[in-house]
């Protein structure tokens, strides 16, 4: 309540030096009556009976007055069955809230999403899996229709060695021809 600018202070009674200190703060924290001094009323409020200040128009606190609160009209008992009938039967939503509707929970609306999502998932993957079929069919035949056939493990390291070998000849041919230059 403070913090939309109405207060409700009942009865306060001070007996200890900080209970005092506690309720001169109340007192001083409502704007000034003059007919009563807070202080003195804050202390004599009697049961059903508060200090009361709100906001006016324009947003000022207005003075603070002396009112009586009256207690709310209601039972806290349970309530009888036969009365609770009746008091449900004569309610304005009774037409809104007497049907039972069976709605989807969260629970559910995630679980079909869950589904939904593993679908396409499911989708999308026998999609790429044909694509990389397609793939694998046509470098077959780029490979059947360029005439290379592929290479045995035994003639790929053949011919890293005559690589090796042609590449390590040529560097010495090259040194020394290029030695007997600079001599």
């Amino acid at each position: 309540m403070g913090q939309i600018g109405n207060r409700i202070q009942h009865a306060l009674r001070a007996y200890t030096p900080n209970d005092q200190k506690a309720l001169r703060a109340a007192a001083k924290s409502f704007r000034v009556n003059e007919n009563f001094d807070t202080e003195e009323v804050l202390q004599a409020l009697g049961v059903g009976e508060a200090l009361v200040s709100v906001l006016d128009e324009k947003g000022i606190p207005t003075v603070v007055e002396r009112a009586n609160i009256l207690p709310p009209h209601s039972s806290m008992n349970a309530v009888e069955p036969t009365m609770m009938l009746s008091v449900t039967a004569q309610g304005t939503l009774r037409q809104k809230y007497s049907k039972t509707e069976d709605r989807d929970s969260a629970y559910e609306a995630l679980q079909e999403k869950q589904k939904e999502a593993e679908e396409l998932a499911k989708k999308e993957a026998e999609k790429k899996e044909k694509e990389e079929k397609a793939k694998e069919k046509e470098k077959a035949k780029k490979a059947k229709s360029s005439g290379r056939k592929k290479q045995s493990a035994l003639e790929k390291t053949i011919n890293s060695a005559a690589n090796t070998i042609g590449r390590e000849l040529g560097k010495k041919i090259v040194r020394g021809i290029l030695g007997s230059f600079l001599k």
